[in-house]
């Protein structure tokens, strides 16, 4: 009789498939983050200042790297939702990641509009800014989904105790940031109201719209 090897489980495929997956997703964060880590730093170091960071024009490249970066990011958001809400399908992580790719894309272009209607000033630096949170967001729940999946030891409720604590600090920071760059004075208030209306609570409704 022929030796065909060690049976294996039936799903070690879904499992490689996932495990490839992971580490394609962490290869390419580290790969960006390394390649812009001068922008990133700088950033970061003025993250809630009205200090400029840019020391330059930002190219097509950048912006290709930055949304690139966003992309990736997502994709890990949509791992971790997947497998919090038990749909744990590679149908299900697409039909979440196209979702959340729209929401992104059309808060951005709304974001982007409003800013440059009412305000025409830092408009591209309070755009890297909130994309660069959404990607810290993305990252932290990708890492906490690791460890759902590979670290049974930790604590369930820790880590779902982490990541409602950095979306609580992403929501804080996205509003902070705004009120420096934007809406520091109390006659903008009508101008808070329409953004909240406009950029938080449209883009959400077009999304359930779509997706229901």
């Amino acid at each position: 009789m022929r030796y065909t090897g060690i049976p294996l489980p039936e799903n070690t495929i879904h499992n490689d498939t996932l495990i490839s997956t992971i580490i394609l997703i962490s290869v390419v964060i580290l790969l960006l983050i390394k390649q812009r880590q001068s922008l990133f730093t700088s950033l970061l170091s003025n993250l809630y200042s009205n200090n400029s960071f840019l020391t330059g024009k930002i190219t097509f490249a950048d912006q290709l790297q930055q949304y690139t970066l966003l992309a990736v990011s997502l994709l890990g958001t949509s791992l971790f939702i997947a497998y919090t809400l038990h749909t744990f399908y590679w149908q299900s992580i697409a039909y979440l990641f196209a979702l959340l790719v729209t929401y992104m894309g059309l808060k951005i272009i709304a974001m982007q509009a409003y800013l440059k209607l009412f305000f025409g000033h830092n408009i591209q630096e309070f755009t890297y800014k909130y994309v660069t949170l959404t990607i810290l967001l993305g990252i932290n729940c990708f890492l906490v989904f690791i460890l759902l999946k590979y670290a049974p030891l930790i604590p369930v409720h820790f880590l779902y105790g982490y990541v409602l604590l950095i979306a609580l600090t992403y929501m804080l920071s996205v509003f902070y940031i705004l009120f420096r760059h934007f809406f520091y004075r109390i006659s903008l208030i009508f101008h808070l109201i329409l953004y909240l209306c406009t950029l938080e609570m449209l883009p959400i409704l077009v999304v359930l719209k779509w997706a229901l």
